[in-house]
């Protein structure tokens, strides 16, 4: 299941908005971390599909961001956009380069998640299900 095919589902009713996305970005950083294991023992083919899943995830946090919100969205846009750049290359600079970000991101989204959590929850931000339901309309 994609990570936006996990954002709409209803069975995310239990998850925050917050601890998806930290979830996401865990999965984009383990997927480079198992990348970089593929290709110290030479698995050419798991290598890339390691790879392009990490690129996967990265372009799916890159296509919920909203830049209604103002330059912020737009900053973690170019990250993204430079992470992707990163897994394309598929260097080892490059990957330990996106590692590096990604981890930056997560955690700084990591520092929020307590306020995060209460702002969704008192209904200052919409919750995953809102969320979802938004999605759907424009979509």
């Amino acid at each position: 299941m994609n990570p936006s095919d996990v954002y709409k589902n209803k069975k995310a009713v239990g998850w925050t908005r917050i601890e998806m996305l930290l979830a996401l970005y865990e999965a984009g950083i383990r997927n480079i971390h198992e990348a970089q294991d593929a290709r110290l023992i030479k698995n050419h083919d798991l290598f890339d599909q390691k790879r392009l899943h990490a690129l996967r995830i990265v372009l799916e946090i890159r296509g919920g961001l909203n830049s209604e919100y103002g330059e912020l969205p737009e900053k973690i846009a170019v990250l993204c956009e430079y992470v992707g750049q990163c897994l394309l290359d598929g260097s080892d600079e490059k990957m330990v380069s996106a590692v590096n970000v990604l981890t930056t991101l997560k955690e700084s989204f990591d520092a929020i998640r307590e306020e995060a959590n209460r702002l969704e929850k008192a209904g200052e931000i919409p919750s995953v299900v809102d969320a979802a339901s938004y999605m759907s309309i424009r979509a």
